[in-house]
C-alpha cells in the first residue's frame, strides 16, 4: 500500500510541523522523511531520474520506508518522475496554451472571413442588380445606385 500525499500537505502539515502525528504513525514519519529525501535529490542532481533512484536507494539503505520501495520500486519510481517532470508540466502547458490560441485565431479567423465575404457579397449582389436595372432602365450605375441611396431615406 502506498500513501500519496500532496507535497504542500507534507511540506505545511507533516514534515517537522506536527510532532504528535509523526510519533502516532511510524508509516507517515518515514513517508515525510521520503519526500524531504527526494527533494533533497531532485536539488543535487540535474537528471530526475538518477536523482530519484538515488533517493530510494539512501530510504532502502536507510530504513526508511525499505519494504514498500522494495516491493513497488519501479511504480514509485515512474510516479515520482511524472510528478517532478516540470520541463514536461511546462512543455504540456505551452503546448495547451498554443493549442488554445491557435483555436482561437481560428475561430476569430473564420468570423472575420464570414464578415468580410457578406459584406463583399453583398456589395457585389449590389452592383450587379445596379448594373441590371441600369441595362433594363437605359440608366448609368451611378444613376441607379442613387436611386438606391434616396430611397433609403
Amino acid at each position: 500500500m502506498l500513501l500519496k500525499f500532496t507535497n504542500n500537505f507534507i511540506k505545511q502539515e507533516i514534515y517537522g510541523h506536527n510532532e504528535y502525528l509523526m510519533q502516532g504513525c511510524e508509516l507517515m514519519s518515514q513517508y515525510a522523511e521520503f519526500v524531504e529525501i527526494t527533494r533533497k535529490y531532485a536539488l543535487l542532481y540535474d537528471d530526475r531520474e538518477e536523482a530519484m533512484n538515488a533517493a530510494i536507494d539512501y530510504c532502502i539503505a536507510h530504513g526508511i520506508l525499505e519494504d514498500i520501495l522494495r516491493k513497488h520500486r519501479s511504480q514509485i519510481l515512474g510516479s515520482l518522475l511524472e510528478d517532478f517532470d516540470e520541463k514536461k508540466y511546462a512543455r504540456t502547458l505551452r503546448e495547451e496554451g498554443w493549442e488554445a490560441g491557435l483555436q482561437a485565431g481560428r475561430e476569430s479567423g473564420r468570423e472575420e472571413g464570414i464578415r468580410i465575404g457578406r459584406e463583399s457579397g453583398l456589395q457585389d449582389g449590389r452592383k450587379e442588380m445596379a448594373e441590371a436595372i441600369a441595362r433594363q432602365l437605359n440608366l448609368s450605375v451611378e444613376e441607379v445606385l442613387k436611386m438606391g441611396e434616396d430611397s433609403k431615406l
